[in-house]
């Protein structure tokens, strides 16, 4: 949806949605800073964000649940750096959404582990860029769409979460579809398996809070987390190659390398439990290894089993 489309439309200028014109306006100005400007206003910003008491709960409940062997000596550090990853991934965000990204990447993205994928290409199968919440996501998907057409490989689709705000959902679909086949509801399983039956490329993030159906308890860091099961039914009923990648950014300045990992072997199996835990251990990896750079600002174990009390 075009932004003169949303304007012409009098429901999307109700009192309600002022403040969320603001912030896209707010977000057109935050995106043309130059980036230095960016990541020191940034980092400012996540400083003063981890003063709010509620984030800061959710945040050090996460990750005290997570990492229960540290103190608070370890545990702060963490805290600190997470909430200036945090908002300099927002101004991020915001920047590719209103301006072209492949613009502002361009010749700043090393690449690891692009065979693989190559590899998967040559199979004429459904492919499953298997991705999550570390690091900054949009920025994540936005890499990885680059590399496919710089590469002149592939485009894909990307899944997502439609948001409530008839505004915000509008300005974000339209930042992110400039870069992707297709938007699809990340609950829209029928949609998402045809696109695969059709040798299509997903590009899904499994790691959030699931509360309906088709989810189950494992550990995520030791700690029960209602976990999707989409990953292992779709590959299976669509006969799909499940490929994990990981994206990372350099502490000084705007640049990225983009990690993509083999094929999962023996995936799915006839067990979708294992096959759950299998692309569980593939974050946990990650996050152990760089835990700052997780979005523990997600409620992640929000959805308890029966008997636990709330975790937030």
């Amino acid at each position: 949806m075009k932004t003169k489309k949303i304007i012409s439309n009098s429901k999307y200028l109700a009192p309600r949605y002022w403040g969320t014109w603001l912030f896209i306006l707010t977000s057109y100005l935050i995106a043309y800073l130059p980036l230095r400007i960016q990541f020191i206003v940034g980092g400012l910003f996540g400083k003063l964000l981890s003063t709010n008491k509620k984030l800061f709960h959710v945040v050090k409940t996460n990750i005290t649940a997570c990492f229960p062997e540290l103190g608070p000596i370890e545990y702060n550090p963490i805290i600190k750096k997470y909430f200036i990853n945090q908002s300099i991934d927002l101004f991020e965000t915001l920047t590719i959404w209103c301006r072209n990204g492949y613009k502002i990447v361009d010749n700043q993205v090393e690449v690891t582990g692009l065979n693989y994928l190559q590899d998967a290409l040559k199979q004429n199968k459904g492919i499953i860029l298997l991705a999550s919440h570390f690091g900054n996501v949009d920025m994540g998907a936005m890499l990885m769409a680059n590399i496919g057409e710089k590469n002149n490989l592939f485009k894909f689709s990307a899944t997502y979460r439609e948001q409530p705000n008839l505004v915000f959902n509008s300005f974000m679909t339209r930042g992110r579809e400039q870069y992707f086949n297709n938007l699809i509801p990340v609950n829209n399983i029928r949609r998402i398996a045809k696109e695969l039956r059709h040798k299509k490329i997903i590009w899904y993030a499994p790691d959030m809070n699931v509360s309906k159906k088709n989810a189950i308890f494992i550990p995520f860091l030791g700690v029960q987390a209602s976990t999707t099961t989409a990953i292992s039914r779709l590959a299976k009923m669509t006969d799909s190659i499940v490929i994990p990648y990981a994206h990372y950014r350099s502490t000084d300045k705007h640049q990225y390398r983009v990690e993509i990992f083999p094929a999962l072997t023996n995936f799915p199996s006839d067990n979708i439990v294992t096959d759950t835990l299998k692309t569980n251990k593939l974050l946990e990896e990650l996050v152990t290894t760089d835990p700052d750079r997780y979005w523990w600002i997600l409620k992640r174990f929000k959805t308890r089993p029966a008997g636990e009390k709330s975790f937030y």
